[in-house]
């Protein structure tokens, strides 16, 4: 199906609600301006909700583009705000990404004072589409396409993806594994003698080990708070478990960062986006980032869009409901777990013709599986494995 045969699709139903779970690049804002309009081409109150208010400006650019004559009294909020606005009447309610709908947000949500919804995301969980189901009385639309079913249908284009596998290093003790970081006694000891201390809280324990010793100590960790959570389900236990699986996909980013750097290097005059794990990062790996911190964000992703600029680095401002004009080229310098993150930034790129996806990871780790989840995406034959970035063509 093409996306204009889907467009019309939709636009012939019928229900007062609707949800719309499609792929980012297949232009699910459009869509919602075009079932607004043609429910309400005249005057009318519609309240639209974002997760984030920088998503605000790509809703009014997407409005001037595309119906810069309309007569709606729009008014913006996000999700956090959404209660203040909750008990009004409203012509049109439309929640953009609507995977960031919290149990406040459904707590404050009055579906007899919206005569119509609209929620839109390339990702909703099963549970949501549950809750909105029944709270409508199934007097809900529901519209699926996957990513894979875009390119499929070649309404979105196929990546070309290089998958680089690395190996962490099993021979030269050059890491430092630190144990009780706030403990004033220090014992230094190499990694086969570590369990003769583990248990004392009272030392900070450094451990001298291998990369791949590291990743094994972490591993460890959590399985064990893992085994334990499963056990108790106390949720400081799931906390810790958690917590110590992010710093095991920090730490393995974190050591390709030089390897990505030379990437970088061979992809100058290319458009690239390198997708890091925290602000530091987004730093170390180029000038042009955009992160949370910085106060210069907006003005390097206008330069990027405005093609003064080709590269930027970004952690999870980036990751979705923002337009990036001609971005070719996505790095991986850290995975994520989640299937909606990981989607949310394949989508990044799919707006430019020929999108090219760059894996690089480390074998026998959690990055592995990761990748082994994210391959699912996309057709085999797009996929090469490379072993030097002078293999890379762009």
């Amino acid at each position: 199906m093409t996306r204009e045969e889907l467009k019309l699709t939709i636009l012939s139903y019928k229900q007062p609600n609707t949800i719309l779970q499609l792929p980012t690049g297949y232009g699910k804002t459009r869509i919602a301006l075009e079932m607004l309009n043609l429910r309400y081409p005249e005057r009318s109150t519609v309240l639209i909700v974002v997760p984030k208010l920088v998503l605000i400006d790509t809703w009014k650019a997407e409005i001037k583009k595309w119906f810069p004559e309309n007569k709606w009294d729009i008014t913006f909020t996000t999700y956090v705000s959404f209660p203040k606005h909750s008990i009004k009447s409203w012509n049109m309610v439309i929640f953009d990404e609507c995977h960031h709908m919290t149990e406040r947000v459904k707590l404050n949500y009055h579906k007899s004072l919206y005569k119509h919804t609209i929620f839109l995301s390339a990702t909703i969980k099963k549970e949501l589409i549950w809750w909105l189901k029944t709270t409508h009385n199934h007097k809900i639309d529901f519209v699926k396409l996957t990513l894979k079913d875009a390119i499929d249908d070649d309404v979105l284009p196929e990546p070309l993806v290089y998958l680089i596998p690395m190996i962490l290093d099993d021979r030269v003790a050059n890491q430092v594994y630190i144990k009780n970081k706030k403990a004033k006694t220090i014992i230094e000891v190499p990694y086969f003698q570590r369990m003769k201390y583990w248990r004392r809280k009272d030392i900070q324990l450094k451990v001298k080990c291998t990369q791949s010793q590291y990743n094994a100590i972490l591993e460890n960790q959590i399985n064990y708070y893992k085994n334990l959570y499963m056990n108790s389900q106390a949720i400081y236990q799931k906390n810790i478990w958690l917590h110590i699986a992010g710093e095991r996909l920090k730490y393995l980013s974190k050591l390709k960062e030089d390897f990505i750097k030379q990437i970088l290097k061979k992809l100058t005059k290319k458009r690239v986006i390198t997708f890091c794990g925290d602000i530091k990062q987004t730093e170390r790996l180029g000038r042009n980032s955009i992160n949370s911190k910085s106060k210069f964000s907006s003005d390097t992703l206008n330069q990027f869009n405005n093609g003064k600029i080709n590269h930027i680095t970004a952690c999870h401002m980036l990751n979705e409901g923002v337009n990036l004009n001609n971005c070719q080229i996505g790095i991986w310098a850290m995975y994520n777990s989640s299937s909606i993150m990981i989607i949310q930034k394949i989508g990044r790129l799919l707006r430019h013709n020929t999108p090219i996806v760059i894996l690089p990871y480390y074998v026998d780790t959690r990055e592995a599986e990761i990748v082994k989840k994210m391959l699912d995406n996309f057709d085999g034959n797009h996929i090469k494995i490379i072993s030097s970035i002078n293999e890379i063509r762009v």
